[in-house]
């Protein structure tokens, strides 16, 4: 039974198999200044006890002000255990997270500031401190202008980087079930066909991510490809009503790249066929040279030949 209070965020965390890291992504939670707050928890099916883990800290902490809900969602799949807690929500706002990273203590009251100054905003976004499985840390950019450009290229609607009223989520369809990779970038894509107000959040980063080789942003690129590829079929079917498609074929061409320098002998096949694709002789050419550039190390092409296509 969800609490009397009333709470303006729910936070939805799925949960697989993180024994090892969920403990330290719930105290962040509940360190939160924030309060009253809902947190939603949905295992996926773990197998090391973090099920158990995640029970045991929500019969602790649980209280009228800090509500706790566990559910389970038996088919796998980040997306389907976000849908499966998005059910659940009664708030007005929703903000997603993962089971293996953190957010300072000032996250959620921050967010909650700002939606109380903005009654005309739709999302909230804001700057990620990440850091890499080497440890190196590098700040991830959430730039509301041209946003879906932005999304597509560098994640800005990856999971940890904003938050938005639950009936946007709704009203945009939910998770897609059946991506594992890029699916945060594909559904922010469909969340951007709505035409929200979008607000940047100012200031030094309160959440923080940790890649590991075991996260889904942790294997080579060689070995997620076909995901890869899948997912930027499905945000081609509604990147084309926000931008030209020219954006998802550079996009390919890109990771084409990326997976040859993995060592994916078969990527040229990815941007052969993105060029057969192509009906502009201009476009093709700017493929192959960020394609180029890319095997080379370079970085930022994509910014710069962006104007450039048509």
């Amino acid at each position: 039974m969800m609490s009397r209070s009333v709470a303006q965020i729910s936070i939805v965390i799925p949960v697989y198999n993180r024994a090892d890291v969920v403990c330290r992504t719930l105290e962040s939670v509940f360190d939160q200044t924030a309060r009253p707050l809902h947190v939603v928890l949905v295992d996926n099916g773990s197998t090391d006890g973090s099920e158990a883990l995640v029970r045991e800290w929500a019969l602790r902490v649980g209280s009228d002000d800090f509500v706790v809900k566990v559910l389970c969602e038996s088919e796998r799949g980040a997306g389907n255990a976000r849908n499966r807690g998005l059910a659940e929500v009664e708030t007005p706002w929703t903000m997603f997270f993962d089971s293996d990273d953190v957010m300072l203590p000032d996250h959620v009251s921050r967010v909650l500031r700002a939606i109380g100054g903005n009654p005309d905003v739709d999302v909230f976004g804001w700057d990620l401190r990440a850091f890499g499985p080497d440890g190196v840390e590098r700040r991830l950019l959430f730039e509301p202008d041209s946003l879906p450009w932005h999304n597509l290229m560098h994640g800005a609607m990856s999971t940890l980087r904003y938050c938005a009223r639950t009936e946007l989520f709704r009203k945009a369809g939910g998770w897609c079930g059946g991506l594992s990779t890029w699916d945060d970038i594909e559904f922010g894509t469909r969340i951007l066909l709505h035409r929200p107000k979008v607000m940047k959040l100012e200031g030094a980063p309160t959440a923080e991510i940790f890649y590991s080789p075991e996260s889904q942003s942790g294997p080579s690129f060689a070995a997620t490809a076909a995901k890869c590829l899948r997912a930027l079929d499905e945000i081609a079917k509604s990147y084309e009503a926000l931008g030209p498609l020219s954006h998802v074929r550079l996009k390919k061409a890109i990771l084409a790249a990326d997976c040859l320098r993995d060592g994916m002998e078969s990527a040229p096949e990815i941007l052969r066929d993105v060029l057969a694709c192509e009906p502009v002789l201009s476009n093709r050419v700017l493929y192959r040279l960020v394609y180029t550039y890319r095997l080379c190390g370079g970085r930022g092409a994509a910014r710069i030949v962006k104007p450039l296509l048509r």
